[in-house]
């Protein structure tokens, strides 16, 4: 029985196979990173990227350096911490 090879043509914008495996991990630490999963600073380490230029690459891709979508909600979260740290919370007067 003869074998024969099936040559299936690549796909538009896909050079090699290596640059679209950089390209498909980019995006899965990019997409933890968006989750809340990892912080952008791990994220650049498995990057190999400087934090600067992975922080430029959020934004390029539209990922919030920092997870509020509005004033108010940064506003909670700051009174929430405070109530943490106040001193009734921790049991003292």
């Amino acid at each position: 029985m003869a074998v024969e090879m099936l040559n299936l043509p690549r796909p538009r914008g896909v050079e090699d196979l290596e640059n679209l495996k950089e390209q498909a991990y980019q995006e899965g630490v990019l997409d933890l990173v968006r989750q809340g999963k990892i912080s952008s600073g791990y994220g650049a380490q498995l990057l190999k990227m400087s934090k600067v230029d992975f922080l430029e690459l959020m934004k390029a891709r539209g990922i919030p350096v920092f997870p509020y979508q509005s004033a108010e909600e940064l506003q909670a979260e700051v009174e929430e911490a405070a109530q943490d740290f106040s001193p009734d919370s921790r049991g003292r007067q």
